[in-house]
């Protein structure tokens, strides 16, 4: 079964146990609740209060809801990200990818081909099942200064499961808005959860 829907009776979470994922329902809504080798995260789905479902139980505001299984992206790498991204200029939009590579244990670097623009970054080449792209757990861009936001652009193209970050004020003190998303479904997240150094 790809999709498990699953009641939330017990106290802890425990494990997804669909091949893809697991469906939450609990007393305050729908979660997803999905893995993958670097990261495993509970999405909410719907908000629906139910109440009186019985032996059901709400998902705590507490609860983990997102926990990293490798190293966080160091600080030298997140000073890379910020030094590459304010070399254009004018200002256009710019992208990473970040691969976990088990080999090494540690965050591989990528910047690929891509069509860069003020107000939008859209990467190239990227169809085939090996590329960076295809592999990353976190994809990262840029914004120009005070746009704070995922843009609607940028939830429209956020796909698959993975972490999604954005880079802004560059030309000050840059800061980063990160959130898991699960095709479609997005958690925020506190940048330094996954990023060293921000």
């Amino acid at each position: 079964m790809f999709t498990h829907y699953r009641p939330l009776t017990e106290d802890s979470i425990g494990i997804p146990t669909g091949l893809i994922q697991d469906v939450l329902i609990t007393q305050n809504g729908l979660f997803l609740y999905r893995q993958r080798a670097e990261f495993t995260a509970v999405v909410p789905l719907v908000w629906i209060p139910a109440p009186g479902l019985p032996g059901v139980r709400a998902l705590g505001t507490q609860e983990q809801v997102f926990q990293l299984h490798v190293d966080k992206v160091p600080t030298s790498l997140v000073q890379q990200m910020v030094a590459i991204a304010r070399q254009p200029h004018p200002f256009v939009e710019t992208l990473f990818h970040l691969v976990w590579d088990y080999a090494s244990s540690q965050w591989q670097l990528h910047q690929p081909e891509q069509q860069q623009e003020t107000g939008h970054v859209k990467p190239i080449g990227v169809e085939h099942s090996q590329s960076p792209y295809q592999r990353a757990a976190i994809e990262v861009h840029t914004h120009p200064d005070g746009y704070d936001q995922f843009s609607s652009l940028d939830t429209q193209s956020a796909t698959g499961f993975r972490v999604f970050a954005l880079i802004t004020n560059l030309s000050t003190d840059p800061q980063w808005v990160v959130r898991v998303g699960n095709e479609g479904h997005f958690l925020p997240l506190e940048p330094t959860t996954v990023f060293a150094g921000v």
